[in-house]
């Protein structure tokens, strides 16, 4: 039948009567007869809970990883000029110590 529902599953966050988080999965299921009436619904509820520990686990891995690449490509920014200007200092103490100059 075009527009039915006859099952789905919905993740919930539930706090267990000790007072921590569980994650379930519920899933629902509908039952029909053979002229295709309900009958009644089949529901399980499965605990999730590693299963969302370590989803956590692996997105704050990724967002150190990002935090990382992007401390590495700051410092590369801010490197490049340093060096350079490093550089010219060095041409000029150089040119300096050659020609005995002293600055006044």
């Amino acid at each position: 039948m075009v527009g039915e529902v006859n099952d789905f599953q919905l993740e919930k966050r539930l706090i267990h009567k000790d007072g921590h988080i569980i994650w379930g999965l519920l899933s629902v299921s509908l039952v029909r007869d053979e002229d295709g009436d309900p009958l009644y619904f089949v529901s399980q509820v499965q605990d999730i809970s590693e299963r969302k520990r370590a989803e956590e686990f692996m997105n704050n891995s990724e967002k150190h990883t990002v935090a990382g690449q992007l401390a590495a490509g700051i410092a590369h920014e801010i490197r490049n000029p340093l060096t350079a200007i490093k550089g010219f200092f060095q041409i000029m103490e150089h040119e300096f110590t050659d020609k005995k100059c002293t600055l006044k």
